[in-house]
Formats: C-alpha cells, sequence, structure tokens
C-alpha cells in the first residue's frame, strides 16, 4: 500500500510540474516568433502543442489509476473537458501577453493531444500492457 501512496504522490508531482510547464510556456511574453518563419516550423509549433497536452492527459491517467489501472468513465470525461477549458483559457490569457497571439489551431491540437493522450495511456498502457504484467507476475510467486 505504502509503494502505491509513492507511486501516486510521483505522478501527481509530474502532472503538477507538467501543468506549470504548460503554463510557463504558454503565458511567456514574446515566444510567438516562431509563427514568423516557415511552414515547416509553424507545423511543428503545433506537434508541440500536441505532445505537451498529450503528455498532460497520460500523467493525470496514471496519477488517478487504481490499483486495478481503472479510471472512472465519468472522470475521464470531466479530464477532457478541464483540459480543452484550460487549453482555451490558456490561449484566451495568450491575448493578454505582448508577443503572443490567440490561435484556434493550438486549441484544436492541444483537444486531440488530450484524447490520444487519455486514450492510448488508459486503454493500452494501463488496461493492456501493465494488467498483463501484473497479472503475470502474480501468478509467477
Amino acid at each position: 500500500m505504502i509503494q502505491l501512496y509513492h507511486k501516486k504522490l510521483l505522478w501527481l508531482s509530474l502532472f503538477i510540474a507538467w501543468t506549470l510547464f504548460i503554463v510557463y510556456m504558454s503565458l511567456r511574453p514574446g515566444a510567438n516568433e516562431i509563427l514568423k518563419k516557415q511552414f515547416f516550423e509553424l507545423r511543428m509549433d503545433y506537434m508541440l502543442h500536441f505532445i505537451a497536452y498529450f503528455t498532460f492527459g497520460s500523467l493525470y491517467v496514471l496519477w488517478r489509476g487504481n490499483r486495478n489501472f481503472e479510471i472512472k468513465r465519468l472522470e475521464l470525461a470531466i479530464l477532457i473537458a478541464a483540459a480543452i477549458s484550460f487549453s482555451i483559457l490558456m490561449e484566451y490569457f495568450q491575448l493578454l501577453i505582448p508577443g503572443r497571439a490567440f490561435n484556434v489551431v493550438d486549441m484544436v491540437y492541444n483537444t486531440i493531444g488530450v484524447i490520444f493522450g487519455v486514450g492510448i495511456t488508459y486503454f493500452y498502457i494501463l488496461k493492456h500492457f501493465l494488467k498483463k504484467r501484473n497479472f503475470t507476475s502474480q501468478n509467477s510467486h
């Protein structure tokens, strides 16, 4: 039980740190220079949004999953809605920061990132890989 608590504390700490990282990166002044560069770099910016929110969703699932690697569907739905709201809020606040701009496409990539992060982490990693590994290690003892 103590080991599970320490793992949950680790995932919670990583989730909080990553959330603060997203806030910092989203709201730091003058970070909009990439939009003035080439088309490829603009697409790379969108991929960074996807990766940031993919990680956000994944860390949340790893933190909240119980010892059977389950999370209530309502909680997953609330997470996705909250993450979309968080993304909109970060984009909105960028209107107030010099050198930043509101970008709907960023919000789309953020949303897709959260959905994929939650989906892949929950349905593949937790439900299949870790559950099978846990089941196998319990049967070998």
